[in-house]
């Protein structure tokens, strides 16, 4: 029963990603392009685009929380977390791994 009810997330969480990726406000490419069009030179504009990158993976005051924001990654994030411990588990318990 885990197991199903864990497959039925998994494919839930693929629909949920395909679902944000037909919103441009979800999209990697136009979350880095709109942090370095802020930019005024060639340096703050890699700078911009650095803190985005670390804005949507490092979290905490020191970047010591490491987290994927979900609006980009669930896919392969989220989904590979949960298939890794919640399936894999449910599979060597029944199998009696």
């Amino acid at each position: 029963m885990l197991r199903h009810y864990s497959q039925e997330l998994l494919d839930l969480l693929l629909d949920v990603d395909k679902l944000l990726a037909t919103d441009e406000h979800f999209l990697l490419g136009v979350w880095l392009e709109n942090a370095k069009n802020m930019s005024t030179s060639d340096q703050e504009r890699r700078l911009y685009e650095y803190n985005a990158r670390n804005q949507i993976t490092l979290w905490g005051p020191d970047g010591n929380v490491c987290a994927v924001a979900v609006m980009l990654t669930l896919k392969f994030f989220v989904w590979k977390i949960w298939k890794y411990y919640h399936i894999g588990p449910a599979v060597n318990e029944m199998s009696g791994n």
